[in-house]
């Protein structure tokens, strides 16, 4: 049985690019440039085929090709230090799924499993099935498995304090992603993560509440928002861990506010800033159908609420020698 512990930091959930063809193929050419220029930042490392991936729309096989491409791309990006990929299990709704979905990401190239409660039947789940779903995966999987909160795609099942720390008992299960957006919760885990069974990692869902995360006990974030300011995020987290916390704090209050700017427009306002802000074709902030661009009062938002801290992410791209927006050289 696999265990390890995760390396603390800033993630980024990464988004998935299509082509403009009737199947909206993958565009792993841009996906390739975006996981290289994140694999330069600084960054702890990617999480692919989560929420913010659109991952329950692609195929098995586009998953997996998400994963080899990611797990190369970083490898040329770091090749000094190997950046950790964890993996999600969105769109998997048995046990035999959602191992099978780790069983791949293992073979492709991923370090962590990242595993959502299933949801078609969330009405008819026990609080006992989620916990011996967690479980069985744990008990097959290949790769450690971190706790996914996350109600909203979940059916609505909310998993309480007590419950995740039946989960977290578990010798494979070695950290959760608070998309709950609870700070509660996260407080109550990182309290008890000495009582769990591996070096738990306690990671925020976005990087609003980053320094209360931290502050609180936790262990770093897993953010949409790092598609966008990567150098941002990784910033305000390596001020606290060296003790500048009014200064981690001024960064933190900016990330909030371009955060916020990102939630209004949900995924489709992820995928168009990142595209916006990197210089990429509009055609790459395109979600697959039927999702749909957001408005064009919400693109106007993201062109002008994120402006300030992309300055900051362009200055600090500058101090570090790193070219801008890599959309430019594509």
């Amino acid at each position: 049985m696999a265990s390890k512990t995760l390396p603390h930091g800033i993630y980024v959930p990464i988004i998935a690019f299509f082509n403009d063809d009737a199947k909206q193929s993958l565009d792993l050419k841009t996906y390739d440039a975006h996981i290289r220029w994140l694999g330069s930042t600084g960054i702890a490392g990617i999480t692919v085929q989560g929420s913010t991936g659109e991952a329950a729309c692609l195929s098995r096989e586009e998953k997996n090709a998400m994963t080899s491409t990611t797990r190369k791309a970083l490898d040329a990006a770091s090749p000094n230090k190997k950046l950790t990929i964890i993996v999600g299990t969105c769109g998997a709704q048995s046990t035999a799924q959602a191992i099978e979905a780790i069983e791949d990401a293992k073979a492709h190239g991923g370090d962590f499993a990242l595993v959502l409660p299933p949801s078609y039947y969330a009405n008819f789940f026990s609080t006992a099935d989620i916990e011996q779903f967690y479980k069985d995966v744990a008990d097959a999987s290949p790769l450690p498995v971190l706790i996914y909160s996350y109600p909203f795609v979940s059916g609505g099942l909310d998993m309480n304090t007590e419950l995740l720390g039946r989960i977290a008992s578990h010798p494979n299960i070695v950290g959760i992603k608070h998309t709950d957006h609870s700070l509660s919760k996260q407080a109550r885990m990182a309290a008890n993560r000495n009582n769990f069974g591996s070096d738990f990692a306690v990671l925020g869902g976005a990087s609003d509440y980053l320094l209360a995360t931290l502050s609180v006990g936790g262990q770093g974030a897993i953010t949409g928002i790092g598609n966008v300011t990567p150098r941002v995020v990784q910033k305000a987290f390596d001020l606290f861990q060296a003790g500048k916390t009014q200064e981690c704090l001024a960064i933190s209050q900016l990330i909030s506010k371009g955060e916020w700017a990102l939630l209004k427009g949900g995924l489709h306002g992820t995928k168009y800033a990142t595209t916006y802000w990197n210089e990429l074709p509009t055609v790459a902030a395109t979600p697959r159908k039927p999702l749909s661009l957001p408005t064009e009062e919400n693109r106007k938002w993201q062109e002008t609420e994120l402006k300030e801290l992309v300055e900051l992410e362009r200055k600090l791209e500058a101090e570090a020698g790193a070219k801008g927006p890599y959309g430019k050289y594509l």
